[in-house]
């Protein structure tokens, strides 16, 4: 072979190796937003359906306009296990999470009328799985979303 068609070779290899490596950022990159805008779907989606279960009698498997969200970690007599229950996702009483095939969401007590779920994806950015926080407050229906990783 010729200088010329050796040169043209390697030029070529090292284009390929460039353009493959340029596709597989770029596919992380739509992953990780991807997992984002689906985590964030998930809560608000259970925010929805927290307001509806806040808004329903106790009797009725509801919250019954309750304050503060308390207890969690097990029995399923405490309200942030009944509105697991009541969210369902694959419930666990012992670490009140929910489970999607998106992540991770712990059900947290945010304050006064308040509920915080906090989001935890299957998707990582610089070594840390994705992190979200979505708050709402029930008497308002106020819906704030942090995004942390």
């Amino acid at each position: 072979m010729g200088t010329q068609q050796i040169l043209f070779v390697v030029l070529s290899v090292i284009i390929v190796i460039i353009a493959v490596g340029g596709g597989l950022t770029l596919f992380k990159i739509h992953s990780i937003k991807s997992n984002r805008q689906a985590c964030i779907l998930d809560m608000n989606n259970f925010a929805a359906h927290t307001s509806a279960w806040w808004r329903t009698p106790t009797g009725q498997g509801g919250g019954e306009r309750t304050q503060y969200l308390t207890g969690g970690g097990g029995g399923g007599t405490n309200y942030i296990d009944m509105l697991g229950e009541y969210l369902g996702y694959n419930y666990n009483t012992q670490s009140n999470k929910l489970q999607t095939e998106n992540g991770s969401f712990q059900i947290v007590n945010g304050g006064s009328y308040s509920v915080k779920f906090e989001a935890t994806g299957v998707e990582y950015y610089n070594g840390n799985p994705i992190n979200i926080v979505l708050t709402i407050n029930l008497m308002s229906n106020n819906i704030t979303i942090v995004t942390l990783n």
